[in-house]
């Protein structure tokens, strides 16, 4: 067999074992109506459901008016509505049903575990352990601790890729044309990743790519390593620049966004000690906990054996990855640990991610696994002796009955004598081979064997299983039955409901509802209904806000004005001087006794991003609705043919307002976000650029060798 050849067969067989891994686990997701519990099914699919079938019939969502008074969509960062594989769905005319959704979830944590082989194939030159690491990882807790959010499953997915890609050769550093996939995941990592795992992903990469600097100095010297890192930092900053159209708009007007302003007053998780026998146990003893669903980082019960045998000279070789997992360890302990407190207040920007123990775990997790496997080739291509031998299985004996005591006490269950069973099975594999390596076994081959692979796979799948299939946290059934028992059903004429919504908006805005007196964790809880009923919500369940959410929050007579339909109030008495900066303040009392006049104008029609209005006016007059201002809104007044621009007017940091003109005309208000085409064409310059580069890699690697 060629080397081509032999290279194709080990992906061929490591992505067909991941496949079959993929669809064992997730069959009756694919194939039985199963889905993914609590925020899964909620506002994260009734949001991207909504702009998915926007786009289908040829309106970009700019502004959505239905959840939380308002926002633009383009500032949420979890709305991922530029994360390139959801356009597949308006590119193919396919609907964004409850099961795809599910389906596309699943297909990402299939595609990071081939990336995961890739990662492990390029670092250790092996591809059967990089199947043994990449099979334990499509079991890695945090997809299945936290399949109710996708963003966090898909964050997860790309960070192996991403690893691949920046990683270079440990003892002979150069680059590959793998390098170039770069911008690609960090543009996916940003677009369709969980902003608190990019913020983490930023932290811990920028410390891995000082090390990578170090290690190419000691190992090519000075000129080739300011080549090296010149090429990999202008490619990670090329990834940024390809992600201008997401992250301008979220920079340009974060402090209209309460997470920027109001980091301080954080509620931080990080991990506990309680926690710690979940990276090889189940938490399903933890069920009543509140922060249930960041609680496990489940490696497999053999990896973590397999890590205790990882020897010295594998930290030393691979020290990269070593300072990777020490500084993940320090962050994922969050408020709980003094290095976390004191990072965080010298870098602020730390402080956006939210949960230190879900958001660094993947950082934690990765060196493991890779540490794990070299422990376990370690045994297999070499030896131990004997006392060292014994000593780390003691080692291994304590931590396995700490964690498990800590998890079940004294009361023996079905999980607790499974664990002992895998336990006992992944060390006497490891005693095998360590006394095979020896001279009792005269034996030339010394690598892990077809039969060794198989058999270790099975007892990785056999303690995955068990563990996986015990946490409450990735299975859900009869949601669609649940939504139409609350009156939402999921289609309506046919197809998926949003369909009808986005073709039949209201002619004049009808009055804002709420659930805020609605357990968030109940059941009848649908505060984000809007995006699939077109019902305007007063409030929303995901934890995007405007700082105008909080200022109506705090002011009954703001509630009670914007819970309103579309009421105007006209005050005739201002006039244009008094508005500076497209800004006014106004007496609360204007919004109790209101003085409309209805018959001055009338609103014809209240779309997505635009509102049209018939108005006549015998004076100038100011007009303030109950609507939130966002920087962006503007109206053309229309007048016999003759067309006008104006800028909304911000009222008491909230309100949005306008300085009309006497007159009979009509006018249309519509969203634009400032500066969106800017960052549109910043994005489609550095992909032109990408291009370029990946024409000319071959004559640059080749002009530096």
């Amino acid at each position: 067999m060629s080397e081509l050849n032999h290279k194709q067969f080990w992906v061929v067989l490591a992505v067909s074992i991941l496949v079959v891994q993929n669809i064992a686990i997730f069959w009756n997701h694919y194939f039985n109506g199963l889905a993914f519990p609590w925020d899964f099914w909620k506002g994260w699919y009734a949001m991207i459901a909504f702009w998915i079938s926007a786009v289908n019939i040829g309106t970009f969502p700019m502004w959505q008016p239905f959840q939380a008074m308002g926002f633009p969509m383009v500032t949420d960062p979890q709305s991922n509505i530029f994360y390139p594989p959801f356009w597949l769905f308006p590119i193919f005319s396919i609907e964004y049903t409850l099961h795809l959704a599910v389906v596309f979830q699943i297909i990402h944590v299939l595609f990071g575990s081939i990336g995961m082989f890739f990662f492990l194939k390029h670092v250790l030159k092996d591809p059967r352990y990089a199947i043994v690491g990449s099979f334990a990882f499509q079991f890695f807790g945090g997809f299945y601790n936290n399949a109710e959010h996708p963003d966090i499953v898909r964050a997860f997915a790309l960070v192996p890729w991403l690893l691949y890609a920046i990683t270079l050769d440990t003892d002979h550093p150069k680059l590959t044309k793998k390098v170039m996939l770069i911008p690609v995941f960090v543009y996916l990592l940003f677009t369709g990743g969980y902003p608190g795992i990019y913020v983490a992903s930023a932290f811990i990469l920028s410390i891995f790519i000082i090390s990578q600097i170090i290690n190419n100095l000691r190992k090519r010297g000075k000129k080739n390593t300011f080549f090296n890192f010149a090429i990999i930092l202008g490619l990670i900053f090329l990834g940024i620049g390809i992600s201008s159209i997401y992250l301008g708009p979220i920079w340009q007007e974060r402090n209209e966004i309460t997470r920027f302003s109001g980091l301080p007053q954080q509620d931080y998780w990080g991990m506990e000690n309680s926690w710690l026998a979940t990276f090889f146990m189940s938490n399903a003893t933890f069920v009543n906990q509140e922060r249930f669903g960041m609680s496990s980082t489940f490696l497999t019960l053999p990896i973590i054996l397999f890590f205790t045998f990882t020897p010295i000279s594998a930290f030393k070789r691979y020290w990269m990855f070593s300072i990777m997992l020490f500084v993940g360890i320090l962050m994922i302990f969050g408020p709980n640990s003094p290095f976390w407190v004191y990072i965080t207040n010298v870098i602020p920007v730390l402080h956006l991610s939210r949960f230190p123990v879900n958001d660094y775990r993947i950082f934690v997790s990765v060196p493991i696994i890779l540490f794990a496997l070299c422990g376990l080739r370690h045994t297999i291509e070499k030896k131990y002796d004997f006392k060292n031998f014994i000593v780390r299985s003691i080692i291994a004996g304590v931590w396995f009955y700490l964690g498990i005591h800590s998890l079940y006490g004294n009361n023996f269950n079905q999980q607790e004598n499974t664990a002992i069973i895998i336990f006992v099975a992944s060390l006497a594999i490891l005693f095998y081979n360590n006394i095979k390596s020896n001279k009792l076994f005269k034996t030339k081959e010394l690598a892990l064997s077809y039969v060794g692979l198989s058999i270790i796979l099975v007892i990785i799948a056999i303690d995955g299983t068990a563990v996986i299939f015990n946490m409450p946290t990735w299975t859900d059934s009869g949601i669609e039955e649940r939504y139409a028992a609350n009156s939402i059903p999921l289609t309506k004429d046919g197809k998926l409901v949003t369909f009808y919504v986005i073709t039949h908006m209201p002619n004049e805005r009808p009055s804002r509802i709420s659930t805020e007196n609605i357990s968030p964790y109940s059941d009848r809880n649908y505060s984000w209904e809007g995006w699939l009923t077109g019902n305007f919500m007063m409030w929303d369940y995901g934890g995007f806000k405007l700082t105008g959410n909080d200022i109506v929050a705090s002011n009954k007579i703001y509630q009670d004005y914007m819970y309103m339909k579309w009421t105007p109030i006209f005050l005739p008495n201002i006039t244009a001087t008094q508005i500076i900066k497209d800004q006014i303040k106004i007496p609360d009392s204007e919004f109790v006794n209101i003085h409309s006049a209805q018959n001055d104008i009338e609103q014809i029609r209240y779309g997505i991003n635009e509102i049209s209005y018939k108005i006549n006016l015998k004076a100038p007059t100011f007009m303030v609705e109950n609507e939130l201002y966002f920087p962006g809104w503007k109206a053309e007044l229309i007048d016999n043919s003759k067309k006008t621009i104006i800028d909304a007017v911000r009222v008491n940091d909230v309100f949005r307002g306008w300085y009309l003109p006497a007159g009979n005309y009509g006018m249309k208000a519509f969203f634009e976000f400032p500066n969106f085409d800017i960052y549109k064409d910043i994005t489609i310059f550095m992909i032109v650029i990408w291009g370029v580069s990946i024409l000319n890699y071959k004559r640059i690697i080749r002009n530096n060798e």
